[in-house]
């Protein structure tokens, strides 16, 4: 299924659903569904080594996830989501592209900014914290 949806460009539409929604609001149920397939197309070692054969598509979708992160209002859930995403996206394998987009220290100032955002202080902060 992995194979299927790599030559389908599954991730990359699904990409581009969570960007429409800047602009668009897409309905909560398809951001939910949608992130969490995504969070579960990531998991699979086969679309780690898809993504170490091609690196310029790992580094945009890094890029493009850790942009959608710091989005003020996103769904808790959805949130969570595009953090298990950056998870599996933040392998060994991809070390120096990690370290060319500053990976680490996105996150890092992500996670200050979240705990500090008051916006968020109804949100169970630990559970989107992984």
């Amino acid at each position: 299924i992995i194979k299927i949806y790599n030559k389908y460009n599954i991730i990359d539409w699904l990409i581009k659903l969570f960007q429409r929604n800047k602009k668009n609001k897409v309905h909560e149920f398809c951001m939910n569904y949608g992130s969490a397939l995504l969070a579960n197309i990531l998991g699979y070692k086969e679309t780690i080594d898809f993504l170490f054969d091609n690196l310029s598509f790992y580094k945009n979708l890094t890029e493009t996830l850790l942009g959608l992160v710091k989005e003020k209002g996103t769904n808790p859930q959805v949130l969570m989501h595009y953090l298990m995403c950056l998870n599996y996206l933040s392998v060994d394998k991809f070390k120096m592209i990690k370290e060319e987009i500053n990976f680490d220290e996105q996150i890092k100032n992500f996670e200050e900014e979240y705990k500090n955002d008051n916006e968020n202080n109804n949100v169970n902060k630990k559970l989107c914290l992984i």
